[in-house]
């Protein structure tokens, strides 16, 4: 057939494709998705997600438990002051040949309770009671009313700690050495030795009671100490008041239960002295935001204070060597008046 004007050949020439035209291939898989306004759902449920939103503040504990803690922590001392007191005159009249009743009643109590076994027994478990309950009602009540003592008090650890826990632990002795000094000067007390908390470990002999006094002061106060008082106290103090009135309420809280020493005199410089110590350890938990630093930072002064107690004689020519600065240093407020070699 002769080519014509309308011949498809003509017009293209000899580009025209052969064949049927080409057809679109069809995608595979599932058509795609148009999510509705909001976006597409959670690749986890809310209850699998991590509450980055979470705030200790929106809890539901505060000082009402700070106020309940106190009676517990008695009642606890108390029973184990009285599961004591048992123990030791069991072991002790025993050991005495008295019975429980005594060949003479008056002359067989008092040798009781004089014994060293009777006291070590009393002294042990009264401190296992207070302790116990210091570290336990905290728990509680993060259980109780939050989510633990992780994210509600902050009671987290990190390797940091084992730098700034000594560091701190300086401090603190430096700052109470000096305020002991001081305020043993404005109150006139002459002998600066007679402000200190610490005649249980003194007389506690080197009999086994001497071993436990040491656990408790140097692991156990640190950790229980901590937990409520930087814990839950100055925490719950910070949700209503702020952070300037939870670090003084705290520490003043800290301080009543360490006082000691003989007359008003003593008994101010004792509490003078833990106030500046648990000022720190307040401002150390305010500004890391967890109690690690604070534990740290407590055990290493009790653990240096216990040695020093325990050497003193060995230290006195040590100190006279090092001069003024290792006597600031080493004879801390709560064994000794070496700072007040800086006072004329």
């Amino acid at each position: 057939m002769p080519e014509g004007p309308h011949d498809p050949k003509s017009m293209f020439g000899d580009s025209l494709p052969s064949g049927p035209p080409p057809v679109n291939p069809i995608p595979s898989g599932p058509p795609p998705v148009v999510w509705e306004e909001g976006g597409p759902p959670p690749l986890v449920s809310e209850e699998d997600s991590p509450d980055d939103s979470f705030d200790w503040r929106d809890s539901s504990w505060g000082l009402g438990d700070v106020l309940l803690g106190f009676p517990v922590i008695a009642a606890s001392s108390l029973l184990g002051a009285v599961l004591g007191a048992i123990l030791g005159w069991v072991l002790v009249s025993d050991t005495l040949g008295l019975g429980l009743g005594g060949i003479e009643p008056a002359r067989g109590f008092d040798a009781v309770v004089e014994h060293s076994a009777f006291l070590a027994a009393t002294t042990i478990l009264t401190m296992l009671g207070f302790q116990l309950a210091t570290f336990s009602w905290p728990i509680l009540v993060a259980r109780w009313k939050g989510k633990g003592v992780g994210p509600e008090f902050g009671f987290r650890f990190r390797w940091i700690d084992l730098v700034i826990g000594p560091v701190a632990a300086l401090t603190m002795m430096m700052a109470a050495g000096l305020v002991n000094t001081v305020v043993a000067k404005l109150v006139g007390l002459g002998d600066a030795t007679q402000a200190n908390n610490t005649d249980f470990l003194a007389d506690s002999g080197d009999g086994p009671l001497k071993y436990f006094l040491i656990l408790f002061v140097v692991i156990g106060a640190p950790l229980s100490e901590e937990m409520f008082f930087r814990g839950l106290t100055l925490r719950a103090l910070q949700k209503r008041w702020g952070k300037p009135a939870a670090l003084i309420g705290s520490t003043l809280l800290f301080s009543s239960l360490h006082f000691g020493g003989g007359g008003w005199r003593a008994v101010t410089v004792v509490l003078v002295t833990i106030t500046s110590i648990g000022g720190i350890l307040g401002l150390l938990a305010l500004v890391t935001g967890r109690l690690g630093p604070c534990v740290v930072a407590h055990g290493c002064f009790n653990g240096f204070v216990t040695l020093v107690l325990f050497n003193a004689d060995r230290l006195e020519n040590f100190t006279g060597a090092i001069g003024k600065a290792g006597a600031l240093l080493l004879q801390t407020p709560l064994y000794g008046n070496g700072a007040s070699t800086f006072w004329p």
